[in-house]
């Protein structure tokens, strides 16, 4: 019985050992989840502080642009822009009709460049196309300005053009 008894104690204390082992691993680990959580709620915290700052920021902001936009100015300003959007418009469609002119004098400029001859609706007379340019001024200035009044267009007769294709070297011969 001494021996049953002793056993029992042992195994009494063994109990104890472990139930006190058992209370102190849990509470070594509620310890650290409770840094854990502390730490959590502290950051928690530090960003509900920076929240409410820029909240505070972004609605002084506001109140201020209210206070600056009134009805008013947004309906003056709306106006003005509507103004400038047409003027924009018309712009543009001058722009447009400007480039289409460019286009027919580039093609005029090379019609006359490719022309070997022209003559000259005033005084019929045929001339290198190097030259008529300066003719034209002189016959104008003889005959007086009323031939620039004609109702007539200016014709244009090209004998024989000499037409180059960009990039190629090999000319092209077109007879009229």
């Amino acid at each position: 019985m001494k021996m049953k008894t002793k056993l029992e104690s042992e195994v009494e204390e063994w109990r104890k050992k472990v139930e006190e082992q058992k209370t102190k691993n849990v509470s070594a680990e509620w310890k650290q989840e409770k840094e854990l959580l502390e730490k959590q709620l502290g950051i928690a915290k530090s960003q509900i502080e920076e929240n409410k700052k820029l909240y505070e920021s972004l609605k002084s902001v506001i109140d201020k642009t209210e206070l600056k936009g009134s009805i008013e100015e947004l309906q003056d300003q709306l106006e003005a822009n509507k103004n400038v959007s047409s003027a924009l418009g018309k712009v543009e469609k001058k722009v447009q009709v400007l480039e289409l002119k460019v286009e027919r004098l580039k093609r005029f400029q090379r019609m006359v460049k490719s022309s070997v001859s022209l003559q000259c609706k005033f005084c019929s007379n045929v001339l290198a196309s190097e030259v008529f340019s300066a003719h034209l001024s002189v016959c104008t200035k003889d005959r007086g300005q009323n031939h620039l009044s004609y109702k007539t267009p200016l014709r244009i007769k090209i004998a024989r053009t000499l037409i180059r294709e960009e990039g190629k070297s090999r000319p092209y011969t077109v007879s009229a």
